[in-house]
């Protein structure tokens, strides 16, 4: 299975499971892509999703999720206007969404740990826990973050401190 097809499996089975499907922002549903990946990092050693993740002004971002929500006829993008007035989009499934979601066990079990550590976190919330964790607090900005070579570091940290 290709990068490609793995990150589509891992948002379709975000979006089918997320328990409040109007806070899926394009930001929201990216970092939370991110976090997918730190975690399959943690326990197998690599990214879930295939992204090449980098550290932009906004933190941990990528177009690749807005770019196949926007290029699969899997997924529709909405532009709403939030509670500042300001317009975010939704990502969400298309109502001819039929493709049968393949994770593996491992995947699977990151995705719905992340959803359950995570959606009933406020906006600033979320965004807060993001920028806690040790390849954000580790990367300077404007870089590319290498989550597999951090999840080695971060390992090695916890066993020597032990």
């Amino acid at each position: 299975m290709n990068s490609r097809s793995n990150l589509k499996d891992l948002v379709a089975y975000v979006l089918l499971r997320y328990p409040y499907p109007d806070d899926l922002s394009n930001s929201r549903l990216t970092k939370l892509i991110f976090l997918i990946d730190w975690k399959f990092c943690l326990v197998d050693g690599r990214k879930a999703s295939g992204i090449e993740w980098y550290f932009d002004h906004y933190g941990p971002y990528v177009e690749d999720v807005i770019e196949l929500a926007r290029f699969d006829s899997d997924f529709q993008v909405l532009s709403v206007r939030g509670r500042s007035g300001s317009i975010k989009n939704i990502i969400g499934l298309s109502k001819d969404f039929c493709d049968v979601v393949r994770l593996d066990e491992v995947s699977e079990s990151c995705v719905k740990f992340i959803i359950d550590l995570t959606a009933d976190k406020s906006y600033d919330e979320f965004i807060e826990f993001v920028y806690s964790l040790y390849p954000v607090v580790t990367c300077p900005r404007y870089s590319d973050i290498d989550l597999v070579k951090k999840a080695r570091e971060y390992k090695k940290l916890i066993l020597d401190s032990d």
